[in-house]
């Protein structure tokens, strides 16, 4: 009886032992999975953690490459791009033009800045020709005109003037050879005589002009002028009209010089004109030509009848001078 109840107590121990001991597996088992999951999700944790944190890096390199770019876009743009300056220079003249009575300028905008500024122009009488930095003016003799430029880019505009006024030099020039021929070998000089001479023959009178330093000028303007004279006798009784012409009689005055004949017209003018005045394109271009070919400008003047009323005495004038008045631009 003993040993059946001793047996007995001895297989429920055991049951109860070995329940104890699935108990723990299955303990064991639980604790495992729960640890495993614990440590799963701290990793997926620490790995979604990591990944926030690459990806907040991510962002934060992003914006500090964009600033970078953002601070080296202001830096080349503060480094390339500036304000325009200008400047206005004359380049060529004032240079006179003899077909339209106009001085001529040719000025140039000088233009830093960037991008490449764009100039504006008050004025350009060369429509364009001349490019984008060029310009002409032409102004009369005397005529002011203030030119106004603007260079413009992105950056800013910057204006300039430029005031013009052509002037010029007047000079009164007198003949470096003043005198009076006749025939059969009468030659007077330092007065000028024209009409019939006491010989019952024409005297005739020669000058000229030593032009040599005007080579190079710019001629503007030109008039030949003959006053202070005395009329003497009745020369418009029959002499007919004053005409001073051009004429080639040099090297000197000498008595072959009564026979020199003009080769144009100066100018015709009644006889009893006061003042004789020669002003025209011709004269400004033989003034021209004279001075640059270092040759002197020659005239002739007298009547234009060659009769005498033979009563041997002079009917005429007298010239005791004679004036080239000339304009010019250095």
């Amino acid at each position: 009886m003993k040993n059946k109840l001793f047996l007995l107590i001895s297989i429920f121990a055991l049951i109860t032992l070995l329940g104890t001991a699935a108990t723990c597996n299955m303990c064991g088992v639980n604790l495992s999975n729960e640890t495993t999951t614990t440590a799963a999700t701290e990793t997926n944790d620490t790995i979604g953690q990591a990944s926030d944190t690459e990806e907040t890096a991510k962002e934060t390199i992003a914006q500090e490459i964009t600033q970078t770019s953002d601070t080296t876009k202001t830096s080349s743009t503060n480094s390339t791009s500036t304000a325009p300056t200008i400047e206005l220079k004359i380049i060529d003249g004032p240079f006179y033009s003899q077909s339209d009575k106009l001085c001529y300028y040719t000025i140039e905008a000088i233009v830093t800045g960037s991008p490449t500024p764009e100039v504006e122009f008050s004025r350009d009488d060369s429509n364009g020709k001349k490019g984008a930095y060029k310009v002409d003016i032409g102004l009369k003799i005397g005529e002011a005109y203030t030119l106004t430029a603007k260079a413009k880019n992105s950056s800013g505009e910057k204006s300039v003037t430029l005031d013009l006024k052509p002037d010029f030099i007047d000079r009164n020039l007198h003949p470096n050879i003043f005198g009076t021929v006749g025939p059969a070998g009468y030659v007077e000089k330092d007065v000028l005589k024209i009409g019939d001479s006491i010989y019952n023959s024409d005297w005739r009178g020669r000058f000229a002009f030593d032009l040599s330093d005007l080579k190079d000028k710019q001629i503007t303007f030109a008039v030949l002028i003959l006053e202070n004279y005395d009329d003497i006798g009745t020369p418009c009784n029959f002499k007919g009209d004053i005409v001073i012409f051009y004429n080639d009689f040099l090297p000197d005055l000498t008595a072959d010089d009564y026979y020199s004949v003009g080769y144009e017209n100066a100018g015709t003018f009644p006889c009893n004109t006061d003042t004789l005045q020669v002003f025209s394109d011709l004269l400004l271009d033989k003034v021209y030509e004279r001075a640059n070919s270092n040759t002197e400008l020659q005239f002739g003047i007298g009547y234009t009848n060659a009769v005498s009323n033979m009563d041997n005495k002079f009917d005429g004038r007298e010239y005791f001078s004679a004036t080239l008045r000339v304009a010019y631009i250095e």
